[in-house]
């Protein structure tokens, strides 16, 4: 995998270690370490200091999606929460987010992982190269 995709949820006021710590488990569920790794939420969440703070300590970029985003890819998410759609419309923010920020054929390669106050995800595009691997 040269390049995944990490979405992210997240309560308000969520810390930025918890999710920083997040992510850490999350990658360190892949096969191998990515060459480029991007951050991506909802644009609900972007004023959320613990997100930016989480991906700045991290060295990561972060992108905050428009709805229309996530629903577009709402279809391929893997987890399906009640609670989650019913605080957000969407199924798994996390998922939603990592899958829209990996492009048209991403699939979700790390399913979403929680803490007591974030979600994370992990997708990429799977290359025919990788797929033979």
């Amino acid at each position: 995998m040269k390049s995944v995709a990490i979405g992210l949820g997240c309560r308000k006021n969520a810390s930025a270690h918890s999710v920083a710590a997040l992510v850490r488990e999350a990658l360190a569920r892949l096969p191998r370490e990515p060459a480029r790794v991007r951050l991506y939420s909802s644009v609900r969440k972007s004023q959320e200091r613990g997100l930016r703070e989480a991906a700045a300590a991290l060295g990561y970029d972060i992108a905050f999606l428009e709805d229309a985003d996530l629903l577009a890819v709402a279809d391929r998410v893997a987890t399906r929460s009640a609670k989650s759609r019913e605080a957000t419309g969407h199924d798994s923010v996390a998922e939603a987010a990592a899958l829209a920020g990996a492009g048209p054929k991403a699939m979700i390669v790390v399913p979403r992982v929680t803490s007591n106050d974030a979600a994370c995800a992990i997708a990429a595009e799977i290359s025919d190269a990788e797929d033979k691997a």
